[in-house]
């Protein structure tokens, strides 16, 4: 017996419907109703089902309880050496929310050679209290297309991009094509990243920051951006920009200026 798990693709896509899960046989789990088996699952698409969701444009995941992964990238999957296949390549937008346990967008073991979701263009995650970071630098360099990125409620959120684990991923990661940036209610943000390897931003237009009493920076060097970046939205009010955009955020935060939107 596999457990359903709802996922959202547009209907002309050759895959829509169901991802199938072998977690909990209900044969021999006689009482264990469908809730129940949701609950047990950990990761929503082990690499075992990558392959299968080559189709796949949008993916949405809420009010699961112990789902503590949503791509489990068993061994790194190592594509580059096998060139199997590319991972994801057509999911557009992935949008989680509710998922109280989740720590891992992407869970990496092994090698971290990884190619895929190349065509990612909206990232939006919300309540997803367990979550620390959004990415790893090897992940991020593959989201060259992300166009939006905008997380919300997550209480345990320190940073968006994650420390580099080793010396491969300390080198420049750019986000050439996002032109919107969201952070709202994240209590314990500090920066964007703590490495200073995310400081070129040559389309981003919108910053919306509401409510990162923490934060104290963007990235820890001078970040670049287009002139068409003319400040940080605040919910209430609106900072124009002084400098660049870490001595703005600066200077918000130096006058109080974030309020909260309720």
């Amino acid at each position: 017996m596999f457990v359903p798990t709802e996922v959202e693709t547009p209907p002309e896509q050759e895959f829509h419907g169901q991802i199938l899960h072998p977690q909990v046989n209900k044969e021999d789990e006689p009482n264990v109703n469908d809730r129940d088996i949701q609950t047990e699952l950990r990761s929503l698409i082990p690499s075992s089902l990558i392959k299968s969701l080559q189709n796949l444009e949008q993916l949405k995941a809420k009010y699961f309880d112990s789902l503590e992964a949503i791509f489990e990238l068993e061994g790194g999957l190592n594509l580059e050496k096998s060139s199997a296949f590319i991972a994801c390549n057509n999911l557009k937008e992935l949008k989680l929310r509710s998922l109280r346990k989740l720590k891992h967008i992407w869970k990496v073991d092994g090698p971290q050679e990884i190619t895929g979701f190349h065509e990612l263009r909206l990232l939006q995650v919300r309540k997803c209290h367990s979550l620390k970071y959004l990415f790893s630098p090897s992940i991020a360099k593959l989201l060259g297309k992300l166009e939006q990125i905008k997380v919300m409620d997550c209480n345990e959120m320190e940073a968006i991009l994650a420390k580099a684990r080793d010396q491969n991923e300390k080198s420049e990661v750019t986000f050439p094509k996002v032109h919107t940036l969201s952070l709202v209610r994240l209590p314990k943000l500090e920066c964007f990243c703590v490495e200073a390897n995310a400081f070129k931003w040559p389309s981003l237009t919108e910053v919306l920051v509401v409510g990162c009493d923490k934060l104290k920076m963007f990235v820890p060097t001078k970040v670049e951006t287009p002139p068409e970046l003319e400040g940080v939205d605040t919910g209430e009010k609106f900072q124009w920009m002084v400098g660049d955009l870490n001595a703005t955020i600066q200077h918000m935060m130096n006058k109080c200026e974030v309020c909260y939107i309720f």
